[in-house]
């Protein structure tokens, strides 16, 4: 009992030995090699296994600074590589430090602002600072967009200002970072200097609009007056077609050319979109003239770049001027320029804007900004012509009629809203808006005056409701919705509808056809009137229009063309409906040909929903002899 107490007081002997000479390892002091002078044998096998341990751990750390230095020396090579593509690269890298709002920018920094006091850290303010007034909003926006997900990357393109007061565009891209509590830590990116791609045309190396724009804005900030001219270059974008392509660049080199001898110096020569080009200049209405004629003159010699073949390219030049129209608006300035080249097209190609046509403009924008919200607003109205057949005098149909009446601008005639609908992209809408009431109100007529009495709807389409392949099918659905008959309405089209797509047109006029709709050529005798369309087209009724109508009794001529239309839609098997019809007499002429539909004044003008009905029952109690 006395020799293993004895023992035990040995072992702790030996482990409080171990334990001091272990306690060096606390300062990373791992060769070490444990000793002991006990002859206890217990004592000797755990001083052996700790060296065995110690080893391990000595081994292990070797291994880790091996891993350490080659990742060191990775890292240093990567961020030698990354410091070099920086370097390389015109970009400019910047870390903003969100909890200290300091910003770290590349040493690039200093060429994109022209500053040779370069700071790599510098205050947040002072990179805000430096952006054009009219982007900091936009640009801080974005920003903040960045900061509140990782999900959105930061990307603006803005101005930034240069040490000589000039701007050069820059585009801003970052990423965020968020730390542990999901809130943003660090913002990063690049600058990049995109002031050539922003405002140089590629082809030409001229301003682009975009930097015409920018051009004028600062001219009329600065209380400057200026005249802009836009010149249409006639088969500029197409010089291919006159040379051969290795001559197209030297050919466009000398275009520019040219008009560059008349932009002065202090004003810009730019290159828009197609043919047109643009000169700035003070604003000085004989000088205006002045220049017109020298832009002119520039282009009646000829370019000789292919050899001995001379080429002759004309233009036409629209000018105006910023006082003339009392603005300081860039934007208007530019459409008025382009109001001014279109005119220019038919005054000997040159125009000077003026003041009658700034209120043309105007009247343009102001009916296509109320059509169009009256066409979203469902206020777009339908007006019903009535068409009467010829030997009875019974009503037989309505044409549906759109009308555009402002509470302000008053009637607005068709003729001047439809073809603002079509060229501001309005003419589909319109359309459908016209169907759907035109549908509507033959069902009201149905339960109505006309219960009982066959009738249809004939409804004006225009190209733009064939684009998209889709006419028949809302068309189709509509009556479904309404439990209506397809022959309840037809579809009127004119000649140039169907010829400025002619197989998008008959593909959605054929569908029309098996669906039961019948088709009808409208204001025929006035467009192509190729006998062999007729053939070919899927109509089913010819309308004669008003101009052959107009004084038909009196105008023999007239008479016989009406005869042979007439007579050639009997042999196609066509019904024909003449429109027009204003006087009694044009009445009788008409009955004398044969029995056709008619509509005119003489029976009634075009009548809102709230008197239509009225006037179909007054009609049918009275004699159309006495109407």
């Amino acid at each position: 009992m006395i020799k293993k107490l004895s023992s035990a007081k040995e072992l702790r002997r030996v482990i409080a030995s171990i334990g001091d000479q272990i306690c060096d390892t606390l300062d990373n002091n791992f060769d070490i090699h444990v000793r002991t002078d006990t002859e206890d044998i217990q004592g000797q096998k755990l001083a052996v296994l700790v060296n065995f341990l110690l080893e391990k751990v000595r081994r292990h750390i070797d291994k880790f600074k091996v891993l350490a230095e080659q990742q060191e020396e990775k890292i240093a090579e990567r961020t030698q590589i990354l410091n070099l593509v920086i370097e390389g690269s015109s970009d400019t890298v910047w870390i903003w430090d969100l909890k200290t709002n300091k910003i770290e920018f590349s040493s690039h920094w200093n060429s994109l602002v022209s500053n040779d006091n370069y700071d790599a850290n510098m205050p947040l303010q002072n990179w805000f600072n430096l952006v054009h007034p009219n982007d900091i909003v936009s640009l801080r926006a974005s920003i903040e967009e960045a900061k509140k997900s990782q999900k959105t990357q930061l990307r603006n393109e803005y101005r930034l200002k240069t040490q000589d007061g000039s701007y050069r565009w820059m585009l801003c891209r970052g990423a965020c970072q968020f730390d542990e509590h999901g809130n943003a830590s660090v913002l990063a990116g690049t600058q990049t200097d995109i002031s050539e791609l922003r405002s140089r045309d590629q082809a030409s190396g001229l301003p682009n609009e975009s930097s015409l724009l920018e051009f004028l804005q600062d001219q009329l900030d600065q209380k400057q007056a200026v005249t802009l001219y836009f010149i249409h270059v006639k088969q500029y974008s197409n010089l291919s077609q006159l040379v051969e392509p290795e001559m197209v660049n030297p050919f466009r080199a000398l275009v520019v050319k040219r008009l560059s001898t008349i932009a002065a110096k202090g004003t810009m020569l730019a290159k828009l979109t197609g043919d047109i080009f643009a000169i700035t200049g003070t604003a000085d209405n004989k000088l205006t003239k002045r220049i017109c004629g020298l832009i002119v003159d520039q282009f009646e010699q000829p370019f000789n770049v292919d050899y001995n073949v001379k080429h002759y390219l004309s233009v036409s030049v629209g000018a105006v001027g910023s006082t003339e129209i009392s603005t300081s608006s860039t934007t208007e300035l530019l459409k008025c320029a382009s109001a001014a080249l279109r005119e220019s097209r038919k005054s000997n190609g040159v125009y000077v804007y003026d003041k009658a046509i700034h209120e043309k403009i105007a009247r343009l924008a102001l009916v296509e900004r109320e059509l169009r919200k009256a066409i979203s607003n469902g206020e777009l109205q339908v007006y019903l012509q009535p068409i009467v057949q010829t030997s009875t005098h019974d009503i037989v149909g309505f044409e549906a009629l759109a009308r555009f009446i402002h509470p302000t601008i008053g009637f607005v005639p068709p003729d001047e809203f439809i073809p603002i609908a079509e060229q501001s992209g309005l003419m589909v809408d319109l359309g459908d808006s016209v169907i759907k009431q035109s549908v509507q109100m033959v069902k009201k007529l149905q339960n109505g005056a006309m219960k009982g009495k066959a009738f249809y709807v004939a409804i004006n389409v225009s190209a733009k409701q064939f684009e998209g392949h889709s006419l028949a099918n809302k068309v189709v659905s509509l009556l479904q919705q309404h439990q209506l008959p397809t022959s309840s309405i037809r579809l009127e089209v004119t000649e140039t509808a169907i010829m400025q797509d002619m197989d998008m047109a008959l593909n959605e006029l054929s569908a029309l056809r098996e669906n039961g709709i019948k088709i009808a050529l409208d204001d025929f005798g006035t467009g192509y009137s190729s006998l062999s369309y007729l053939q070919t087209l899927p109509i089913d009724v010819l309308k004669i229009d008003r101009s052959f109508v107009t004084d038909l009794d009196t105008q023999e001529n007239k008479a016989a063309i009406i005869k042979t239309v007439f007579g050639l839609a009997n042999l196609l098997s066509l019904d024909v409906v003449a429109e027009g019809v204003e006087t009694e007499a044009e009445l009788k002429t008409i009955e004398s040909i044969g029995t056709m539909n008619i509509q005119g004044y003489y029976f009634s003008a075009p009548l809102p929903w709230e008197k239509i009905n009225a006037f179909i029952d007054s009609y049918l109690n009275i004699e159309i002899g006495s109407s």
